[in-house]
C-alpha cells in the first residue's frame, strides 16, 4: 500500500504541473466550451439511425468542422482574459492565423472545410504568445503609450503576425503533416491491409488526446477518413468475391475500442456504478445512457480524465486490451469478421450484433470486454478514493489532492467566465432587491450608547433593518444585493435622511446626544455626497444633538487620499467620524494617524479576546495606543457583567451591547431619552 500511495503522490504532483501549464489551461478551456456542440453531435449521429434526414446529417459534418475553428477561437478568447488582453484583437489575430496556416497546409480550394485541431491550437497559441510578447514589449516604452501613430502602427504589427505565425508555420506545419500521417493509417495503400501495428498507433492517436480534453476521432479526422475508405473498399472486394475481409476496418474499433466511447468508457461506467463514491456516482443518471451511444464526455470531464494522470492509465490500458484480444479472436476464428458497416453511435451490443453478422460469439464476446474493462477501472478508482479517505481533508494546494478535485479546470479557466459569474450574481442580486422591495419597507432601529460611570445615555448608532408587510423585522442581510450592484450610497444616503429626519422629530429636546450613522466607503467617493449633506442638514440640527459617520468596512478603502480629503470636509461641516469594527475586518494601524478620526470603534473580537490573559493585555495596549492620538473609544458587543468589569479596567468608559439594551425602534428610543411628562393629578 506503500508503493501504491508514493506512486500516486507522483500522479498528484505531475497533475499540478499540468495545471500549472498556462498552455493546456487554454486548450482545456476551450476544449470544455465545445463540449456541449461534441454532445450534440453525437446525439444526430444517434437520431440519424432512426430517422436518416440530410438537415441532420448535414448539421453534424457541420459540426465537425466548427468545433476546431471554435476551439481556435476560444483558446485566443481564453489567452485574452487571462492576460487582460483585447478580446477583439486576440480573437483577430488568432483567426487569421489560423486561416492563413490552414491554407497553406491543406493546399485545397476550400481551407474552411479541411480545419483540423491541431492546426487550430497550434496556430492560436502560436498568434497569442507572439501578440503577448510584442504587446508586453511596446506597453513598457513610454514613447509607445503615448505615440499618436498608435493605432496604425498597432495594425501593421497584427497583419505582420498573422502573416508571418501562418505562413511560417502552414510551411513547416504541411511538412510535419505529411510525415506525422505517414506513420498511421492515413498514409496507407488502401489495397493492402492493415497490420496490429498500424491499428495500435491508429488506437493511441485518438486516445491520448482525450486527456486533455479534444476529441480524438476529430483530431486525427484525416486518418479517421483514410480508415473509412479503407474499410468500404475491402468490404466491396470481399462482396465480389476479389479479397478477405481484413482483421482491422472502420467498425472494428468502433465496436470493440469505442465501447461507451473512446477509452472504452462503458466500462467505467460499470466500474463507478459498483465502485465509486457518492460524487463519482451522481454522473451516473447522465453518463451511463450517453455511453450506451458511445458519447463519453460526461465521464471525461467529470470524473474525469482530463489532466488526471491516474485514470489515463486505465483510460489507454483498457482499449490496447480490447484491441489485442479482439484481434487475436478473430485472427484465430473464434469471433468472426466484422462484415457490416455500423455508425459509431449505434448502441452498445446492437453494434456487434449488426457488424459481425448476427453472431452471438460476437456479441458475448463484446459483453466480456465490458467486464474485463470494469475489471481494470476498478482499481484505479478505488485507490484514488482511497486516498482521499486516508487523507481526510486535503488543502487544494496540495500536490496530492482528492479525486473530486481532480477535475479537468477551475472555472476562471473558462473563456469570460468570471464576466459571466459576476453578470449571474448581478441579476440574482437584482431579483432580491426587486422581490424586497415588494414584500416590505426599511425601518431604523437604535442601539444605545452608554458611559460606564454613569450609565447615562451618550449616544446611539442607527441601525437598518426591514419591516415584512407582515410585521416581521430582519437584519441587514440584503445588504450584500445593494453591494453587488453598486448601491451602497442609495441605501446610506436614505439612512442619513431618515436619521435627521428622526433627530428633528423627535429628539429635539434631548441633551449632549451624538446620533451614529454608517457609512460605506461606496458612499464616501461618491460625487453626490456632499450635495445630499447639504440638503440634508440645510435646516440645522438641534443643539443638543450631534451627527456622526462611521466608516464601515464591508468594502476595503482603495482610494485613500480621496477618502482622505473627503473626511476632511466632512468634518468642517461638523460631522463627527468615527473608525467602525477597529481591530476585525480591512482596518489597519495607519488609519489613526491617516484619517481625521474623532471615536475608535473597537470591534467586538477584542471583548471575546478578554477571556484569555493575553486578551485583556492586548486590549489594553489597543487603548493605550488610541489615547495616544488622542481618540475617544468606544467598544462594541458588550454583553456580560464580566465582560463590562475587565472593559472598564482597560481604561474604556463608553460601551454598546446587549448587557445595556438591545436595539430598539425609535419610539422605544424616544421614550428612553426624552421620558413623557409626569402627570399630575
Amino acid at each position: 500500500m506503500k508503493t501504491t500511495f508514493s506512486l500516486l503522490d507522483l500522479l498528484a504532483a505531475w497533475r499540478e504541473r499540468l495545471f500549472a501549464n498556462r498552455y493546456l489551461n487554454a486548450i482545456i478551456a476551450a476544449a470544455i466550451a465545445v463540449v456541449p456542440l461534441q454532445i450534440i453531435r453525437g446525439l444526430t449521429v444517434a437520431a440519424l439511425l432512426i430517422y436518416p434526414n440530410a438537415a441532420l446529417d448535414n448539421i453534424q459534418k457541420g459540426l465537425v468542422v466548427v468545433i476546431p475553428a471554435l476551439i481556435n477561437a476560444f483558446i485566443c478568447l481564453h489567452w485574452a482574459a487571462k492576460n487582460r488582453f483585447s478580446f477583439t484583437h486576440s480573437l483577430t489575430i488568432g483567426v487569421g492565423t489560423l486561416l492563413i496556416m490552414s491554407c497553406l497546409i491543406n493546399n485545397t480550394d476550400d481551407p474552411l472545410r479541411h480545419f483540423t485541431i491541431p492546426v487550430t491550437v497550434l496556430s492560436a497559441l502560436a498568434s497569442c504568445r507572439l501578440y503577448e510578447l510584442i504587446s508586453r514589449e511596446l506597453n513598457s516604452r513610454t514613447s509607445w503609450v503615448e505615440s499618436s501613430y498608435r493605432f496604425l502602427i498597432s495594425i501593421s504589427i497584427y497583419f505582420t503576425i498573422v502573416l508571418m505565425v501562418g505562413g511560417l508555420a502552414g510551411v513547416a506545419g504541411r511538412s510535419f503533416f505529411a510525415w506525422f500521417y505517414a506513420l498511421q493509417l492515413a498514409d496507407m495503400d488502401l489495397s493492402l491491409s492493415p497490420t496490429y501495428g498500424h491499428g495500435l498507433v491508429h488506437l493511441l492517436n485518438y486516445t491520448l488526446p482525450w486527456f486533455f480534453g479534444l476529441h480524438g476521432s476529430i483530431v486525427f479526422i484525416g486518418a479517421e477518413h483514410s480508415l473509412s475508405i479503407m474499410t468500404h473498399a475491402n468490404l466491396a472486394a470481399w462482396a465480389a468475391g476479389k479479397a478477405e475481409l481484413n482483421i482491422l476496418s472502420l467498425q472494428f474499433f468502433d465496436v470493440w475500442c469505442n465501447v461507451g466511447g473512446t477509452g472504452n468508457t462503458l466500462s467505467l461506467a460499470i466500474a463507478v456504478m459498483l465502485k465509486g463514491d457518492h460524487r463519482s456516482r451522481t454522473l451516473l443518471p447522465v453518463s451511463l445512457p450517453l455511453a450506451m451511444l458511445n458519447i463519453n464526455e460526461p465521464l471525461i470531464f467529470g470524473l474525469p480524465i482530463v489532466l488526471n494522470p491516474l485514470m489515463l492509465i486505465p483510460f489507454i490500458l483498457t482499449p490496447v486490451m480490447t484491441y489485442s484480444l479482439a484481434y487475436l479472436a478473430t485472427s484465430l476464428g473464434w469471433i468472426p469478421h466484422l462484415s457490416s458497416t455500423v455508425g459509431w453511435s449505434v448502441p452498445v451490443v446492437l453494434n456487434s450484433w449488426i457488424a459481425s453478422g448476427h453472431s452471438y460469439a460476437a456479441v458475448l464476446f463484446q459483453l466480456m470486454m465490458v467486464a474485463l474493462g470494469g475489471v481494470i477501472y476498478t482499481p484505479f478508482l478505488t485507490a484514488g478514493q482511497h486516498k482521499v479517505s486516508t487523507l481526510g481533508s486535503v488543502d487544494n494546494n496540495s500536490i496530492i489532492a482528492p479525486l473530486e478535485n481532480f477535475c479537468p479546470v477551475s472555472r476562471d479557466m473558462m473563456p469570460n467566465y468570471k464576466n459571466l459569474e459576476e453578470e449571474q450574481a448581478w441579476r440574482d442580486a437584482n431579483s432580491s432587491i426587486d422581490r424586497l422591495n415588494a414584500s416590505g419597507t426599511f425601518v431604523l432601529f437604535f442601539l444605545p450608547q452608554v458611559c460606564v460611570h454613569s450609565g447615562k445615555i451618550k449616544g446611539a448608532e442607527a441601525l437598518l433593518r426591514f419591516r415584512t408587510n407582515g410585521g416581521n423585522i430582519q437584519p441587514p442581510t440584503f445588504l450584500k444585493h445593494y453591494e453587488r450592484l453598486g448601491l451602497m450610497s442609495e441605501v446610506d444616503f436614505w439612512v442619513m435622511q431618515s436619521t435627521v429626519n428622526y433627530i428633528h422629530d423627535s429628539l429635539s429636546e434631548a441633551k449632549s446626544l451624538t446620533i451614529s450613522v454608517n457609512v460605506s466607503p461606496q458612499t464616501l467617493v461618491d460625487k453626490r455626497l456632499f450635495p445630499v449633506i447639504d440638503r440634508i442638514l440645510n435646516r440645522p440640527l438641534p443643539k443638543g444633538c450631534k451627527l456622526e459617520f462611521e466608516i464601515t468596512e464591508s468594502q476595503k478603502v482603495t482610494d485613500h487620499e480621496k477618502v482622505t480629503r473627503v473626511l476632511h470636509e466632512l468634518s468642517k461641516r461638523g460631522i463627527r467620524l468615527a473608525l467602525d469594527d477597529f481591530g476585525s475586518g480591512y482596518s489597519t494601524l495607519n488609519y489613526l494617524t491617516r484619517y481625521p478620526l474623532d471615536k475608535i470603534k473597537l470591534d467586538r473580537s477584542l471583548v471575546l479576546g478578554l477571556v484569555r490573559p493575553e486578551g485583556f493585555k492586548f486590549l489594553r495596549q489597543v487603548v493605550k495606543l488610541c489615547e495616544l492620538n488622542r481618540r475617544a473609544l468606544l467598544i462594541e458587543g458588550v454583553e456580560t457583567e464580566a465582560e463590562l468589569k475587565q472593559v472598564e479596567a482597560a481604561g474604556i468608559s463608553l460601551c454598546q451591547g446587549f448587557f445595556f439594551h438591545r436595539p430598539m425602534s425609535g419610539t422605544d428610543f424616544c421614550q428612553l431619552i426624552v421620558p413623557p411628562p409626569r402627570v399630575v393629578a
